[in-house]
């Protein structure tokens, strides 16, 4: 009897070690930004955590809700919300909220807007709220304006970012054609993004004959985003920050990415060079220019914004067509 109980108790202790074991190396993941491959880790570990902390929970919900992959973020941010109720933080019943309605949960993500705008006790929100949410029911019964169709071009990786360049698109993807393909982002482990433009045939609106966009701008790391002046002469794109072909990184460890501008010259990129308002310590990138090329517009998550990621917006001097206006900058 003592014997049996001896290796229960060795089983046990093991069996607890391992948990643990699996545990930090899901953390070490998550941390590392290796979202694909902590959502696995996580998945298998929470298989036999009974009582799993918050925190442990957010970083599974949070693995998959950066990879895009809502079903699976709900799920944890649904056991996350059972722990904690209203107790949920702004960030995270907006992310609970976001992966309701990314899978078509409307009526359930109404229900816990209006208890966390109740929670925050903002009467005029909560007005604001109700008359958009009858403004988009009122819109969601009218005839649809649009056909929405997948192009033959997409892939099974990431494809976004289109926007014309004189008669054709130039587009963001992943798709694994580059010199670069060995290399894989840990963060889904896809290939580093890269521009691409394709012909557009002006009749049905498909896409074809796709290649890579400038081969100058390539580089092993992301470039994406792009946006282009009325004549196709002028580039703005996002790219990652990079000092002798390696990241640079913040106190956080995180790299950021930029804002780059350069002419466009018989197919190559000319003169590049960052916009002022790039930073090392925080990210500006997704730039579009407006259609008269007065203004830039552009995504930043820089101090002083209103939530994680704002659109900000600058003013483009009209004496020097291609240069920035710092002090121009504005909150969009």
């Amino acid at each position: 009897m003592r014997k049996l109980y001896i290796l229960c108790l060795i089983l046990s202790v093991t069996f607890s070690f391992a948990q643990k074991t699996n545990l930090k190396k899901a953390d070490a993941l998550f941390r590392n930004f290796s979202y694909l491959d902590a959502s696995k880790a996580y998945e298998e570990c929470l298989q036999n955590i009974k009582d799993p902390s918050a925190q442990t929970l957010k970083n599974a919900a949070d693995s998959y809700y950066f990879i895009s992959d809502s079903r699976n973020a709900l799920k944890w941010y649904r056991k996350l919300y059972e722990v904690q109720g209203n107790n949920l933080t702004d960030i995270y019943y907006l992310r609970y909220i976001q992966s309701m309605k990314a899978v078509m949960d409307y009526d359930e993500a109404d229900k816990i807007t209006k208890e966390y705008l109740d929670k925050k006790g903002d009467k005029a929100e909560i007005n604001r709220y109700v008359a958009q949410k009858k403004y988009m029911d009122s819109i969601a019964k009218a005839k649809p304006l649009y056909t929405i169709k997948n192009l033959d071009i997409n892939t099974s990786k990431s494809d976004f970012g289109a926007t014309f360049f004189k008669d054709n698109i130039v587009f963001t993807s992943a798709r694994d054609t580059t010199k670069f393909s060995e290399k894989l982002y840990t963060w889904n482990n896809q290939p580093f993004l890269n521009l691409y433009v394709a012909e557009r045939n002006p009749a049905d609106g498909s896409l074809f004959n796709e290649t890579v966009f400038i081969p100058n701008v390539m580089t092993k790391y992301h470039e994406a985003t792009a946006s282009f002046d009325s004549e196709g002469k002028t580039m703005y794109y996002s790219t990652n920050i990079v000092k002798k072909n390696k990241l640079v990184v913040d106190e956080a460890k995180v790299n950021n990415f930029q804002i780059i501008k350069g002419s466009i010259v018989n197919n190559k990129l000319e003169n590049p060079q960052k916009v002022f308002f790039d930073s090392n310590d925080y990210s500006v990138g997704h730039p579009a220019l407006s259609e008269d090329g007065q203004f830039l517009f552009f995504a930043s998550d820089m101090p002083g914004g209103q939530g994680e990621t704002d659109l900000y917006m600058v003013k483009i001097a009209s004496r020097w067509y291609n240069e920035l206006a710092s002090e121009s900058r504005s909150k969009y």
